[in-house]
């Protein structure tokens, strides 16, 4: 992307680790094993459940990223929600949602799956002689534990955690935290995400020399990337990294 010894940043979920994967894997695994869940989700079975989830995390993700709710709403209301709308009253889904949140975070932080191609793309950038970092808005507590679940502890310096920085991606202050915390500057930071706006906008509004968006052939390309043509790269799969020079 015509910089000179880039510092190289990853997003860790969905970029790396496969975290619609491993959450599908965990969800149902309660959904087998508490009767509650299964039960309240009736004749919709684990497929409304994992649609039913999904969809409210999602929405939740987005406010808590904007700084609309915080860390104990999500972690409340992502399971809470789906609960409620399955039928459970408040009390009753906000005193299982804690229950859950807690052996949920337990069961993802266990699972291993990465990215189709995530292990040999690190390798190939780090075969270059390029430092590579992480920069992730998870948990601490169990975004390190992801790390060593997939086999990737030692393979990123500096880790930038929303939780140890104070702030979420896309806030500038985020991207300031990680240049000093590497000792570089925004010039020389290139990020490789899969989330177009905390990941690729937030980057160029930064004013990081590179942003490379992963995501397949089907997404449509949003509107906070339109605004921003010529400043980012798209790939497809990460294999595809070892082509860009």
């Amino acid at each position: 992307m015509g910089i000179e010894n880039p510092m190289v940043w990853f997003d860790l979920d969905d970029t790396i680790w496969d975290m619609s994967g491993n959450s599908t894997i965990a969800l149902t695994e309660i959904y087998n094993t508490n009767r509650i869940v299964s039960s309240a989700f009736g004749a919709s079975g684990l497929q409304g459940w994992l649609d039913c989830y999904h969809s409210i995390n999602r929405k939740l993700w987005e406010k808590y990223d904007n700084k609309e709710i915080g860390r104990s709403t999500l972690r409340l209301e992502r399971f809470a929600q789906p609960l409620i709308c399955a039928g459970m009253n408040r009390k009753e889904a906000e005193k299982l949602s804690r229950e859950l949140d807690g052996e949920y975070l337990q069961l993802l932080g266990d699972c291993p799956g990465l990215i189709d191609g995530a292990t040999q793309a690190i390798a190939a950038i780090q075969a270059r002689g390029l430092r590579t970092g992480i920069v992730s808005n998870g948990f601490r507590e169990v975004q390190y534990r992801k790390l060593q679940s997939g086999g990737l502890n030692g393979l990123f310096s500096p880790i930038i955690l929303s939780d140890d920085v104070g702030c979420n991606k896309p806030d500038s202050e985020f991207f300031r935290h990680a240049e000093q915390t590497a000792q570089t500057d925004p010039a020389h930071c290139i990020i490789i995400g899969d989330n177009a706006r905390s990941d690729i906008a937030g980057a160029i509004d930064a004013g990081w020399g590179g942003a490379i968006w992963l995501a397949d052939t089907s997404t449509p390309i949003p509107e906070c990337l339109r605004k921003r043509p010529g400043r980012w790269l798209r790939i497809h799969h990460m294999a595809d990294l070892a082509k860009i020079r």
